[in-house]
């Protein structure tokens, strides 16, 4: 059972300050609580791990806990008072809690990169929900015309309806894939305008740790401003790149990279990590599936983590997601 898999994983982190809500504000007033603000916390946090799809399902969940999850949750909590309370819930509190749980995964060697040679956050647009009203001027609208967002009855009302987009960041190099951020859109504000103030977001939390070095975004998010967002804080970036709508800036890429792919082999892959002749720049003689190092071509370009290449003597070999040389190519063409 889902809920049995989440206990066992909560046993382990019980004691650990980034896992529990006892520090978790309280809004309401003194004599009008029944359920603690710790323990509503606790339920909803219990539902979302264990993929419960509705409120009326917590409700349920609450009422099944065992005696260890009645130490969590001491009575069944029901779905209007979820509702109730989870629009009260403070997102930086949130948001804090979220990065202290990262932090203590990665100290706890959680998150090491599987099937990579280094931290990879890929940042996405999602929508959180699809409503009929614009929850509290907060949602977007769509309007019943509009043909990509029309859903399957909603064209025969002509009503318009609305979306709660949002950016969210993954560590997709570890195995468990947790969420890094997420960051609400406001009514008229676009993903690509956002991308900036999430990077800059993943930077505050955990630029002072290794735990990222390159971050991934698809087409939608490939533009000379956000790159060079990434670039000024020190991370590479990959970005994708259609031939629509931008067939213009996909026909130079082509014309740069497929000649270079010809004459020379890959920088890097995702298995075995294997040092490229004499370690400095050019082909890759090692076979496929391997993790090439380039000597950084520019030692006086400043890094927006000290820390992290304070680390590492001057003169030794930089990986390649370190690499200016690496780096030019994507800027370049948003790709590798």
């Amino acid at each position: 059972m889902e809920i049995d898999r989440v206990h066992r994983f909560l046993r382990k982190q019980k004691n650990k300050p980034p896992w529990s809500f006892a520090d978790a504000p309280e809004p309401r007033q003194p004599g009008k609580v029944v359920h603690a603000m710790e323990h509503v916390h606790n339920a909803l946090w219990l539902g979302l791990l264990s993929n419960e799809p509705t409120l009326r399902d917590v409700e349920r969940m609450t009422g099944q806990l065992g005696p260890w999850g009645r130490s969590l949750v001491p009575a069944p909590i029901s779905d209007t008072t979820l509702d109730t309370e989870a629009r009260r819930l403070p997102e930086a509190y949130l948001s804090s809690k979220l990065c202290a749980q990262v932090r203590e995964m990665k100290r706890a060697k959680m998150l090491a990169p599987v099937g990579l040679p280094c931290g990879v956050a890929t940042i996405d647009g999602k929508n959180l929900a699809t409503l009929d009203h614009d929850a509290g001027g907060r949602a977007q609208r769509r309007s019943s015309d509009n043909a990509k967002w029309v859903q399957a009855g909603r064209e025969q009302t002509g009503k318009p309806y609305y979306l709660a987009p949002a950016l969210r960041a993954v560590l997709t190099s570890a195995e468990a894939k947790p969420a890094l951020a997420q960051l609400s859109l406001g009514p008229k504000q676009g993903e690509s305008a956002a991308f900036v103030d999430m990077v800059e977001a993943l930077h505050r939390d955990y630029g002072r740790s290794d735990l990222i070095d390159v971050i991934d975004a698809d087409a939608g998010l490939c533009s000379l401003k956000n790159a060079d967002a990434v670039d000024a804080l020190g991370y590479a970036y990959v970005f994708g790149l259609k031939s629509s709508p931008q067939g213009e800036l996909f026909a130079e890429a082509q014309a740069l990279l497929e000649p270079l792919a010809q004459r020379q082999g890959p920088e890097a892959e995702t298995r075995g990590s294997v040092a490229a002749p004499g370690g400095s720049g050019g082909a890759c003689g090692a076979p496929p599936r391997c993790r090439a190092s380039k000597t950084a071509s520019a030692p006086g370009r400043t890094c927006a983590r000290p820390g992290s290449c304070a680390r590492r003597p001057p003169s030794t070999t930089a990986p390649w997601w370190r690499s200016r040389t690496a780096t030019s190519y994507r800027r370049c063409c948003g790709t590798t």
